[in-house]
């Protein structure tokens, strides 16, 4: 490793508050990091491409349903795979997809759209297989004591990547021109992936310590016991009905108002640089004792926030909103998560059976996910196809976060009253 990689470690231990995290933290880091890159260079466009072909954003948001509906699937199943290999492995194998999703789009070109249903599928499916290994990496690096910053870490990094990477490959497709464009960002992934998988390949092999058979019975069981396990995990569903549509709606809205790809990445760079400050700020004043306090400040922000787009729609406005939701939505989501990874590790007995914790927990996030682009597929159908009804669904979706923030509390107080002494 260079010295300035060194270096630039050092800062970010610092800077979040990271020095407790081990050498193991930051092997995960670099994978996960080397993902990020391979997969934001098509992903953020896969949806604004099927959009110019067909101009209906019903597709785009059928396309991202079954791909949250094949990302669950995946998790369901890549959980024996997970309890008899181990997490590298399962990475690989959803970054294998990837590319064979990647190669599709290329043959199909501008048939794509009329395939957005299998596309989904299959991006979901390798989807699930990645972030299924990635919770249990994440979770195996950090604890109780430094969650906080060990996902501030993992952000920063993340929108580092975002930082440059849409950016750039919103130039490619600019410069290139048409579906040929596309076709370029995506063959350049290719390379991307193949270092990611060698580096996935290199990661510690921890195979489980008990027995190697999935016991979702005995999983659900657990769940039924813990109170607020079962409380985090209803948090990580209702999480979802608002997280899923933001992960493209706003790219859309402000797509169907300037027809640029160019604007579109650049648009995710400022957004990017947002959340980046956010994770700064976040990781030096949130603990699991002021959470659900900094999660409700969010959700009251992006209420504003998203009632000011409604007054005044314009693309200067769509690209306010994006920044702002960058900024705050980490203290909801993230907040969400590590609130869920606590409380399962407060629940020893499950510790061999993890596999089987993350995917039940990500199903839910991925069915609250599914319902909330049913929100705005009603929205569209019985109200209006405008880009107007979008943003007022943005502004429901957002109102249904104060379920997620109150769910967090009594995950939280359940803990309180479960533990000894209490």
């Amino acid at each position: 490793m260079s010295k300035k990689i060194r270096a630039f470690i050092g800062y970010l231990k610092v800077l979040v508050n990271g020095e407790t995290l081990g050498g193991g933290f930051y092997r995960f880091l670099s994978v996960h990091a080397c993902f990020l890159v391979f997969y934001g260079l098509p992903h953020v466009f896969i949806n604004t491409m099927l959009l110019g072909q067909t101009g209906d954003v019903k597709v785009v948001v059928m396309y991202n349903a079954t791909f949250f509906l094949g990302s669950a699937a995946a998790m369901l199943l890549a959980a024996g795979l997970l309890q008899r290999t181990d997490s590298g492995v399962t990475a690989v194998l959803g970054i294998l997809g990837y590319n064979v999703l990647y190669l599709l789009l290329i043959v199909l070109g501008d048939n794509a759209s009329r395939w957005h249903l299998w596309l989904g599928l299959l991006a979901g499916l390798a989807d699930g297989c990645y972030w299924l290994s990635y919770g249990h990496l994440l979770s195996d690096s950090t604890d109780l004591t430094n969650r906080d910053s060990g996902l501030a870490i993992v952000n920063i990094c993340a929108n580092v990547v975002n930082l440059t990477i849409p950016l750039l490959a919103g130039f490619i497709i600019d410069a290139v021109g048409g579906t040929r464009g596309y076709m370029a960002v995506f063959g350049l992934s290719f390379a991307v992936s193949a270092v990611t998988c060698a580096l996935a390949l290199r990661l510690p092999k921890r195979r489980m310590a008990g027995a190697h058979k999935v016991d979702y019975p005995r999983t659900l069981r657990a769940i039924g016991r813990n109170r607020h396990l079962l409380y985090s995990l209803a948090a990580q569903g209702c999480k979802g009905v608002r997280e899923g549509a933001f992960t493209f709606i706003l790219s859309i809205v402000l797509y169907q108002m300037v027809k640029n790809e160019l604007l579109v990445g650049f648009n995710t760079f400022l957004s990017a640089a947002a959340a980046i400050a956010s994770y700064v700020i976040a990781s030096r004043i949130l603990s699991l004792a002021n959470r659900v306090r900094y999660m409700g400040v969010a959700v009251a922000v992006l209420t504003g926030i998203a009632a000011l787009c409604i007054l005044h729609l314009s693309p200067m406005t769509v690209i306010l909103y994006t920044v702002v939701n960058s900024f705050f939505a980490g203290f909801l989501e993230n907040s969400t998560y590590s609130t869920f990874l606590d409380m399962m590790q407060l629940v020893p007995e499950m510790d061999d059976h993890r596999p089987e914790l993350l995917a039940v927990n990500d199903t839910v996030l991925e069915l609250g996910r599914c319902v909330g682009l049913s929100i705005i597929i009603v929205m569209n159908v019985y109200v209006g196809e405008d880009v107007g009804v979008q943003v007022w669904s943005l502004l429901v979706l957002t109102l249904t976060q104060v379920g997620t923030v109150l769910l967090c509390r009594g995950a939280m107080r359940s803990a309180k009253q479960a533990a000894p002494g209490a």
